[in-house]
Parts: structure tokens; sequence; C-alpha cells
């Protein structure tokens, strides 16, 4: 999990990133990763008390559940990256920035909107996954999806 984190931040320093599929790798890498450790400990911890053939289908649900949870989250937090434009401090990486170069886009106006588009489809997963025990809510956002 922590060299999946470290690997995942210090790629996205990395300035070859050029498509919205490359910056999901590595959202799933850095964001993802803590959300999963925490969703399998517990099942991990009751594995044994559990059905032997449910074990891998909730194992599955959990990574389902941190894999979206951890995409909207950077994904949130880009888009609010993208509409204070007092924010002091930049990420290196911003998926808004990476859409408006993959296709050639002449602002961010509409790049903007593919990406909360695809936020939108990401957090239907999430709410849909049997995992979503969080209120999506409460992610720190200036935009709400």
């Amino acid at each position: 999990t922590v060299d999946k984190m470290i690997d995942g931040q210090m790629d996205e320093t990395d300035e070859s990133v050029e498509s919205y599929d490359q910056c999901i790798r590595l959202f799933d890498w850095k964001t993802s990763s803590l959300p999963l450790y925490a969703a399998l400990m517990p099942i991990l911890y009751y594995e044994n008390d559990l059905p032997p053939d449910s074990v891998q289908l909730i194992k599955s649900a959990a990574k389902k559940w941190a894999t979206d949870y951890g995409r909207l989250f950077q994904i949130a937090d880009d888009i609010g990256d993208n509409l204070d434009d007092n924010k002091k401090e930049k990420a290196n990486l911003n998926i808004v920035d990476v859409v408006t170069l993959e296709n050639r886009l002449e602002n961010k106006a509409e790049a903007l909107e593919i990406v909360k588009n695809k936020a939108k489809e990401v957090k239907k997963e999430l709410i849909l996954n049997p995992f979503n025990i969080v209120n999506i809510d409460f992610l720190p956002l200036n935009y709400k999806i």
C-alpha cells in the first residue's frame, strides 16, 4: 500500500502523463491504495469466519469500492483546484489539464465538463457498490458533484 502510494505520488510529478487513463492509473495508486487497505483489513481479519466461496467476492467488492472512492476523491480535488482561481497550491498533475491536452481543446472549460461527466459516472458506480459506507458529501470540494 505504501509503495503504491509513494510511486503514484512520485509519478504525478512526471511530465509524461498524457491521457485520462494514465491519470486514473496514478489515482488508483496514490489515492485508492489507502481506502483499499482500510477496507481489506476487517475482511482479512474475519476471513476464516466467512464462507470460503464469498471471501473473493467480498474482496473484489472492497477493491471496486476503494478504487472508485479514490478516483472520485482525486477527480473532485482537481475539479476544485480548477474552479478556485485563488488557490495558492496547484497540483503538479491536474486531470483537467491532461484532458485539455489529450483532446487538443482550446480552453479548459470544455475539459472541465468532460471531467465532471466522468466524475458523475464514477460517483454512480460508487453509490451502487455494496461497500458504499461513506457519505460522498464529505469530500473536500468547492464543487459538489
